[in-house]
């Protein structure tokens, strides 16, 4: 009771669609000795990297991963298999850095109301075969595109249609849509006379008229061709587009992907590079482009005031020039399969304080008022969810159990611990995780 979504990865790659068993490329890797029939095997570092960005970037409850065999286990012919012991250590790496500091703040940052939907069809995928089953498709790899074309869509179904209409959907992607309930129908034509763009394949129901026609992708399996094929048509869509719709965020190469949460004034902009290219664990085969690769480019927000940007994983303050028209450009650049989240807000930080309120004697309830406060004259606290962290230390110089990362909501956070029966001078320490700030209080117990 009260568990609400999580989002899962699996960690096992199928090897019939990554490394087909019987086919022996040229320079064929050395794990394939020791697992020459192993049917699912792990899946690469940088994917679990992106993998986990695409994730986190989305309204998150908690993550989950599947297949630990093809993490920690070990190499054989049987079931899920470990053919790269670097992907565990990768995720090692993600999860300290990224998962636990954050954790707490990416659970609170609502989404923004979407602007771009695909309609998964139940009707069409029922009565002409359409939709995905759970496999790769033709509306798999259009969600796909559609990212690529840093649209951030979602994607809605007909009830969420007949319960609630299109609400501030501005373009609906009509793929796969064969047969439309007549409800659904009569809620998409209204949508479409009041401004609503529709985009369709071929296969559209002819009683709707779209605005924008694209062919469906068959796409190459190799895995460079198809990535260009599906690029290409995201090209399509953009151009199309120009003076009807702009993304609230956009990047300068289709291989940057963005997305925002939003809080109030506070956007969390997402950043993942998707620049990718044949490695020496499964390139060989041309199913997957595993490695990662560096890169560069703007990134843009439409939005017009901007005081204050933070790398939230560097937790450092970045320099900006300030929006035109409208228009927040960033420069950045990537390491391979990087991600990154900006914090951009209308104010600056200022600093973060912290008020203490102590019983006497050990052990003794201790209880923190934190304020993380802009920078203006007279310093009010931040409208954001900030990422913090708390650290308790005892006498001895131990970090006491409580200490960890916390979500400063509109720059505050209050925190009662009890101490150890320790006497002796104690330490807490407060860091942002937003500009690296920080305070340091002690206090003395009998």
């Amino acid at each position: 009771p009260g568990q609400q979504v999580m989002t899962m990865t699996q960690i096992i790659c199928y090897r019939s669609q990554t490394a087909p068993i019987g086919k022996h490329p040229e320079n064929e890797p050395a794990w394939v000795k020791d697992s020459p029939e192993g049917p699912f095997i792990t899946i690469p570092p940088d994917s679990a990297s992106i993998s986990l960005w695409s994730m986190i970037s989305r309204d998150v409850k908690g993550i989950m991963y599947h297949g630990s065999g093809s993490l920690w286990g070990k190499p054989g012919n049987k079931g899920y298999v470990t053919t790269n012991e670097q992907t565990k250590e990768r995720m090692g790496e993600l999860h300290r850095t990224i998962v636990k500091p954050l954790g707490p703040v990416l659970k609170r940052i609502p989404e923004r109301e979407p602007e771009v939907a695909i309609l998964h069809s139940f009707a069409a995928s029922v009565f002409a075969g359409r939709g995905t089953w759970g496999w790769s498709s033709w509306l798999y790899d259009a969600h796909l595109m559609l990212q690529w074309a840093n649209l951030s869509p979602t994607v809605i179904y007909e009830e969420k249609i007949q319960r609630d209409g299109l609400g501030d959907i501005k373009v609906l992607c009509m793929f796969h849509c064969d047969v439309i309930a007549e409800s659904t129908y009569k809620k998409i034509i209204e949508f479409q006379n009041n401004g609503g763009i529709i985009i369709a394949d071929e296969y559209l129901a002819p009683a709707i008229m779209p605005d924008i026609v694209i062919s469906s992708v068959n796409r190459s399996l190799e895995a460079d061709k198809g990535k260009a094929e599906l690029q290409a048509v995201a090209a399509t869509i953009r151009n199309s587009l120009k003076g009807s719709y702009a993304p609230y965020s956009d990047a300068s190469n289709q291989d940057i992907i963005t997305r925002v949460r939003s809080y109030k004034n506070a956007d969390y902009l997402f950043l993942i590079n998707d620049k990718r290219t044949f490695g020496d664990y499964l390139g060989q085969w041309k199913l997957t482009m595993e490695k990662g690769l560096p890169n560069s480019g703007s990134v843009s927000l439409r939005r017009n005031n901007v005081k204050g940007v933070y790398d939230l994983v560097q937790h450092k303050e970045i320099k900006f020039k300030a929006p035109r028209k409208g228009n927040f450009v960033l420069p950045q650049s990537f390491g391979p399969a990087e991600g990154r989240l900006l914090l951009v807000m209308n104010e600056r930080i200022g600093s973060v304080k912290c008020n203490l309120t102590v019983g006497e004697k050990a052990p003794a309830k201790v209880t923190a008022t934190i304020d993380v406060l802009n920078d203006e004259f007279f310093a009010k606290p931040v409208q954001a969810l900030i990422p913090i962290e708390l650290t308790f230390i005892t006498p001895s110089g131990q970090v006491l159990d409580g200490s960890g990362p916390a979500c400063a909501v509109d720059g505050h956070f209050n925190y009662t611990l009890e101490t150890t029966p320790q006497p002796g001078l104690w330490t807490i320490k407060v860091t942002e995780l937003a500009s690296g700030k920080s305070t340091t209080q002690k206090f003395k117990l009998k």
